[in-house]
């Protein structure tokens, strides 16, 4: 798995990188979020706010209306910003998040369908670790 840093700090911010379909690598979110519809900039900004404010202080600064875990029984986090949920996990030492993917909320909960999704990223994540495959940029 490559990986490359959004942000750097007490709490780094990595999201995967993968080849496009002209062969360019690419950083999955951030392909994602230039993709994404006009009426969700802001939206993606006050992500990019978040990011920020997370490298430099640390998870314990985020609200938590801003940062928390969908689901109790899973290590699972989610940035909120208006209608999107971005997914992420912490790597084994606590000190960096790796985002999976944004989902736009459509009912109270994320589908499970999207965290599925981000819980194969982060066993993925883990297997690659253990075996040393894992690369930053």
């Amino acid at each position: 798995m490559k990986l490359a840093y959004l942000q750097q700090g007490n709490c780094s911010v990595l999201a995967e990188v993968f080849e496009n379909h002209d062969g360019v690598e690419v950083i999955g979110i951030i392909e994602d979020f230039k993709n994404a519809e006009s009426s969700y900039k802001k939206s993606i900004e006050g992500f990019r706010a978040l990011f920020e404010r997370l490298s430099v202080k640390g998870r314990g600064n985020l609200p938590h209306k801003c940062f928390h875990k969908p689901d109790s029984n899973d290590n699972l986090y989610q940035f909120i910003k208006g209608d999107l949920r971005l997914l992420c996990f912490f790597n084994e030492k606590g000190d960096a998040v790796i985002l999976s993917h944004y989902e736009i909320k459509k009912g109270k909960k994320l589908s499970d369908q999207a965290l599925n999704k981000a819980r194969k990223l982060r066993d993925q994540y883990h297997l690659d670790l253990k075996n040393r495959f894992i690369q930053i940029r």
